[in-house]
């Protein structure tokens, strides 16, 4: 999966192969990702061996990875049923690469392949600036729905009772981070009442 106008090196499916061999338990493998996009210098997110203890190994996926590790090699019977599920839970397209993703980065099922390169290339436009500008109730459902369906994979990754009241912590502040915090709803919310009475006055 890639869009029409992104780019990935000659070796790219073979890299990613030769990952998940080194990782026989991951269902995604990832490449190292550069960003070109027209307002900012390029960025390069490079796919790194996880250190340290469980959670923070999650918490590094969950906070530090790309959305353009969603166009990695998945192992297709796991794709399948995440894609049904999330699909059924959260049908939007806003942060559902990640959401996608989420499950396989608490379970750390990741096989990390650097030698792999993906391009992505955005061309930013100052109209795409109006495509975030939605009512604040909308982003409390959307909200509501990633956080549903965060605590499903949750519950079904079979994390001890300690183990999973930390995720839920880590997971709370990350779906701010993917889908919108609720200071910029509550911001949202007052900008969007004040310019109605604005227009009834």
């Amino acid at each position: 999966m890639a869009a029409h106008d992104d780019l990935s090196s000659a070796d790219y499916v073979e890299r990613l192969v030769a990952a998940f061999d080194r990782t026989p338990n991951a269902l995604l493998a990832v490449p190292t990702v550069m960003t070109y996009r027209s307002d900012r210098p390029v960025t390069i997110a490079r796919p790194r061996e996880l250190q340290g203890s469980q959670l923070r190994q999650i918490a590094d996926l969950l906070y530090n990875s790309p959305a353009s590790w969603f166009y990695g090699l998945w192992r297709t019977d796991a794709l399948r049923g995440i894609l049904d599920y999330v699909n059924r839970a959260y049908p939007d397209p806003w942060g559902s690469d990640h959401l996608v993703m989420y499950p396989v980065f608490i379970r750390r099922a990741v096989a990390m392949a650097p030698e792999a390169q993906f391009s992505q290339r955005i061309v930013w436009k100052e109209a795409n600036r109006s495509m975030r500008i939605v009512p604040a109730m909308h982003l409390v459902r959307l909200r509501r729905a990633y956080w549903k369906a965060c605590l499903h994979d949750i519950d079904e990754a079979g994390f001890s009772g300690v183990e999973k009241l930390a995720l839920k912590g880590i997971t709370f502040f990350y779906v701010g981070k993917r889908v919108a915090r609720i200071g910029k709803i509550t911001r949202v919310a007052f900008r969007q009442v004040l310019a109605l009475f604005r227009r009834k006055n």
